[in-house]
């Protein structure tokens, strides 16, 4: 411990420390972290969709989590990283049943990048 942080030396300490929190435990750390994150990366957002959409899906906030999956699957998507674009996609498509409502946008943002992820890799049924 130093200055009151705590810092591991292993990743295996990190796992065990981890999963020993209540889930709730681990959703409110997740939800602060990605909180934190968002606003110091203000500017940057976009360059940083995919580990927000991460920590706000494990902290269970659906909601923020679909708009910064969309943008890491666009990104994906434009560079080139189509498996990875698909998994974002396909990720927030699935998301869309979960909530009571949602954008128009989002909705047709999701259809789009699905539509052209899959037709890139050659997908035409899906």
């Amino acid at each position: 411990i130093n200055n009151e942080r705590w810092q591991f030396n292993h990743i295996l300490f990190q796992t065990v420390v981890y999963q020993s929190l209540l889930t709730t435990t681990q959703q409110q750390l997740h939800q602060k972290v990605g909180d934190a994150l968002e606003k110091y990366w203000a500017d940057y957002v976009a360059d940083f969709a995919e580990e927000l959409a991460q920590h706000y899906l494990q902290a269970n906030t659906l909601e923020k989590a679909l708009p910064y999956l969309i943008t890491a699957g666009e990104r994906a998507a434009n560079q080139d990283a189509n498996e990875e674009a698909l998994i974002h996609f396909q990720e927030a498509s699935g998301i869309l049943a979960k909530l009571p409502e949602v954008d128009p946008e989002i909705q047709w943002r999701i259809a789009v990048g699905l539509g052209d992820v899959y037709r890139f890799v050659g997908n035409y049924i899906e």
